[in-house]
């Protein structure tokens, strides 16, 4: 996790300084309870002492007293033991009175039925997850199987998603930058034969996978959204086919780079950003360049150099700082940045779309009965149907119609959960489960092929390890919000039942464990920033071992799995700016003179001006990656009209230059009167500087 986008804020455990300052008690407690249980036997105060480093006096870098771990290591046992039997006697003293406390794991506590949770638990649970990183889909299902959860009490969870195989196979397209070939039914039921299209994005939404793309045999300006479900056929790659037109979305995050140097011209004392994502041209290296190249570089202006610098990336930042910045080299690259500052100059407004509220938020859409009742009740059915094919006990097919009338259910429903469960076998849970199903002959009667019951037929098994990730969601959560400390910790009892019913555990530390004097004193500095809400520049190492100058406007210290990272903003307008800086890789951190500048999009007092543009259709990609962006209606040839969430005039400048020659109109708005006057104006200077 390294400069990525932060995740929701709402559930980002944020590391204070009192925090920093002691070592973590849930987790040192989790270390207590997998101790014991492994120890199957009586254990002294004396030997728990010894054999845990979490309490010893040096577990946390005595070489900074501010943040020395427990100083008194029994009391700190004491009081460990105390907050776990909290609600329940999990463990239990043997000693006599007045001796050396001699503490066991309850024999009878080892022995009581499995867990299962509570509606209300297991939602804890769920939004405990969200502070782990990777995805828990196999365990929230798991979740679900071991809670009481009926109708009235829904986890707004899918636990049927999968990716279909036609995905996996678009995904490679994509990479490959091949047409894909296949069979199309769409919504009004006309049937296409051998469909081609150009994939350039895959995305899930409202419980459906689709593919955007381009049709090669139509206008370049012409894109689709296809609904993967509606695929009649298998998904043929030509591999002997490149792309017609360029991919406007780069795949994942890998950019397409330059195949040479990009070379741009910076005005005196602008474009700061720009400043720090390149390097000067030195004087030796501006000589051996050719007269017909510096011969585009303004008079006074600084010359910058950036290697693989990203295509997508860098079209993106230089039309931000349109009239602040020239493109030198390459030519191609040069010229495309001239056409989309010659379409700028010639913008005009528009007045605002009749019939429709540009002001307030979006109504929340609520989530409908199928959303809300899948989650529980269809891995009820699959794990019913699943249970009644190995009653049987044959391999013999079982008629559809026999299912239909032990259940009553609909054949439909019956093909769908069977087609569900035919997914269920694949490897996408990098699981082998014996109990295999699907259709067969011709009057599609259901087989299946016996073997030991899976273990999630009877009921979904929370491993040890899905118990330490659990117990440390939790924790992370219960900093958070500690006033539900309380209805947390009845939560990790349980989980901690699952840990102690699985004796011979061996953990791996987990967790922020020392925080060295060098890392305090990043922390320090870290934490004045934010206090005097300044700017830090640092020298940042990033995941290629490449040191480089970077600037952020720190939000938070956050302390995730083994980790601590700095929360900030980035002077990027493109995406959400957003990032998480690993603590370890920040060398030369110093506060700057300039405080946070209010352009930037965040948590505000005060509402966002909502405004409304116009932007061409391959302009969604861009949108797609804008948090202040929604979509209020697409045009039959595919322009859109977007609103944007407006925090002041700068972000909305830079926003609208990103847009170039995808910008149609920016519609009248008393919150920006003169946005168009001043849009041309920028592109006219940008055309000046170009000598256009």
């Amino acid at each position: 996790m390294d400069e990525i986008d932060a995740f929701d804020e709402e559930f980002v455990p944020n590391l204070t300084r009192e925090m920093a300052k002691a070592a973590f008690p849930g987790e040192r407690q989790l270390f207590l309870l997998c101790f014991l249980s492994e120890a199957q036997r009586p254990v002294a105060t004396s030997e728990i002492l010894s054999q845990l480093q979490r309490y010893h006096p040096d577990f946390v870098s005595s070489e900074d007293e501010s943040l020395v771990g427990p100083t008194d290591p029994a009391g700190t046992l004491m009081s460990d033991i105390t907050n776990i039997n909290q609600g329940a006697k999990i463990i239990v003293n043997r000693a006599e009175v007045g001796q050396e406390g001699i503490y066991q794991i309850n024999p009878e506590f080892m022995s009581e039925e499995p867990v299962r949770f509570t509606a209300a638990e297991a939602s804890w649970l769920e939004v405990g997850l969200r502070f782990l990183e990777g995805d828990h889909t196999i365990l929230l299902t798991k979740i679900l199987g071991l809670s009481d959860i009926g109708k009235e009490d829904i986890i707004d969870l899918d636990t049927e998603l999968r990716i279909p195989g036609s995905a996996q196979t678009l995904f490679k397209a994509i990479m490959q930058r091949n047409p894909v070939t296949f069979d199309y039914r769409n919504m009004k039921g006309t049937f296409t034969k051998d469909l081609v299209i150009e994939p350039w994005k895959l995305y899930f939404h409202n419980g459906y996978f689709y593919v955007q793309g381009h049709y090669p045999n139509e206008y370049s300006g012409k894109f689709r959204t296809l609904h993967l479900s509606r695929f009649e056929s298998e998904v043929t790659i030509n591999e002997d086919v490149s792309f017609t037109v360029p991919n406007p979305i780069p795949p994942i995050d890998l950019d397409s780079p330059l195949h040479e140097p990009l070379l741009f011209a910076l005005a005196p004392n602008a474009a700061h950003e720009l400043r720090h994502r390149a390097q000067p041209v030195s004087a030796s290296e501006f000589s051996e360049l050719s007269a017909e190249v510096t011969a585009h570089v303004p008079k006074d202006w600084e010359l910058f150099k950036v290697e693989n610098a990203g295509f997508y990336d860098w079209v993106a930042l230089l039309k931000e700082f349109l009239a602040d910045a020239t493109v030198v080299s390459p030519a191609w690259f040069r010229d495309k940045i001239i056409a989309e500052a010659s379409q700028l100059s010639k913008l005009q407004p528009a007045p605002a779309p009749r019939g429709k509220k540009t002001g307030g938020t979006p109504k929340e859409r609520k989530p409908s009965k199928i959303s809300k009742d899948n989650a529980f009740l269809m891995a009820q059915k699959m794990r019913t149907l699943a249970q009644f094919l190995v009653d049987r006990a044959s391999d013999q097919p079982v008629e559809v119609s026999a299912v239909t009338k032990h259940f009553g259910w609909e054949e439909a429903e019956v093909r769908d959960l069977v087609t569900r469960l035919s997914l269920l076998t694949a490897d996408e849970f990098e699981v082998e489960y014996s109990l295999q199903v699907g259709f067969v002959g011709p009057d599609h009667s259901l087989i299946y092929h016996a073997g030991e019951t899976p273990d999630w037929i009877k009921l979904p098994a929370i491993l040890p390890a899905d118990a330490i990730n659990l117990f440390l969601g939790l924790e992370a959560l219960s900093r958070y919000v500690p006033t539900h400390r309380e209805a947390i910790t009845a939560v990790e009892n349980k989980v901690a039942t699952i840990i102690l019913q699985s004796p011979g555990l061996t953990l791996v530390p987990l967790g922020v464990d020392t925080i060295s004097a060098e890392d305090g004193a990043k922390l320090e500095k870290l934490w004045d920033a934010i206090e005097s809400k300044h700017l830090i520049e640092m020298e940042y190492t990033n995941a290629a071992d490449e040191k480089k100058l970077d600037r952020a406007a720190p939000v938070a210290i956050l302390a995730i799995k083994d980790q601590i990272y700095l929360q900030g903003i980035k002077q990027k307008v493109r995406s959400y700016p957003w990032r998480l800086f690993r603590l370890e890789r920040m060398n030369k951190i110093r506060l700057l003179e300039e405080s946070i500048p209010a352009a930037r999009p965040r948590k505000s007092a005060h509402k966002p001006t909502p405004v409304t543009v116009r932007l061409g259709s391959e302009a969604l990609p861009q949108v797609d990656q804008i948090r202040e962006a929604r979509v209020l209606k697409r045009e039959k040839n595919g322009d859109l009209t977007v609103e944007l969430s407006a925090y002041d005039d700068k972000w909305l400048t830079r926003t609208l230059l990103s847009f170039g020659k995808d910008l149609r109109a920016f519609c009248d708005s008393k919150a920006f009167p003169e946005m168009t006057e001043k849009l041309q104006e920028i592109a006219k200077r940008a055309l000046a500087n170009y000598q256009v």
